[in-house]
């Protein structure tokens, strides 16, 4: 069974006018990830917002790190909606025009719930000289690799930074082609893995 959330109530409930563009930040659920990439995240959001004054900022976060990282928003210079829980995750979905979002199985949601992304990922410098080392694929974003090429713009270690992730998502929330482009392709996640939990509602 199909469970369609709903955008438009989400936007109700924060105060998101109807027609303004909302972007989604998902720095991660585990500390180690959100210490990496939040801040790099929330510089992103600042220069975009000060690109699109109308642009709104929603990060869900899990509940054990929603405290620090409402902290973190505090100080960043940009307005950020943190929401908690995954109703609350999915509605925002629903309401979104573009994610930032950590590589790792938030990918596969939001391709399921249709909200075209970048992806941002860093990890610690030893791990990282590892990874350069053993791994051989074109892309790491799962939900690319589901559906077999690099949809989704990703921008890994010293490439995960606000100069390259700003352009990136810019074209997302000003070009309505390229989102369309990826909602299109990323239907066939849906497919691959059996799964109708996630739908959109019109907002």
């Amino acid at each position: 069974r199909v469970l369609f959330r709903s955008g438009a109530d989400f936007r109700r409930r924060h105060g998101i006018a109807p027609d303004a563009p909302v972007l989604v930040l998902l720095p991660g659920s585990r500390r180690s990830e959100t210490k990496r990439l939040l801040e790099v995240f929330l510089e992103t959001a600042r220069r975009l917002v000060a690109k699109h004054p109308d642009l709104r900022v929603v990060l869900p976060a899990v509940a054990h790190l929603a405290g620090s990282i409402r902290a973190s928003a505090g100080q960043s210079g940009v307005d950020v909606i943190v929401v908690e829980g995954r109703a609350e995750k999915l509605d925002a979905f629903a309401s979104g025009t573009a994610a930032l979002a950590a590589s790792g199985s938030v990918t596969l949601e939001l391709a399921i719930a249709g909200l075209p992304m970048v992806i941002g990922y860093r990890m610690n410098p030893l791990t990282a000289a590892i990874a350069r080392r053993i791994v051989r694929v074109p892309t790491v974003t799962l939900a690319n690799l589901v559906v077999g090429r690099k949809i989704a713009p990703e921008f890994l270690l010293g490439d995960c930074t606000p100069e390259r992730l700003v352009p990136a998502v810019d074209h997302l929330l000003v070009d309505e082609a390229a989102r369309h482009a990826q909602i299109e392709t990323f239907r066939s996640v849906a497919a691959a893995l059996g799964s109708g939990e996630i739908g959109r509602a019109h907002v």
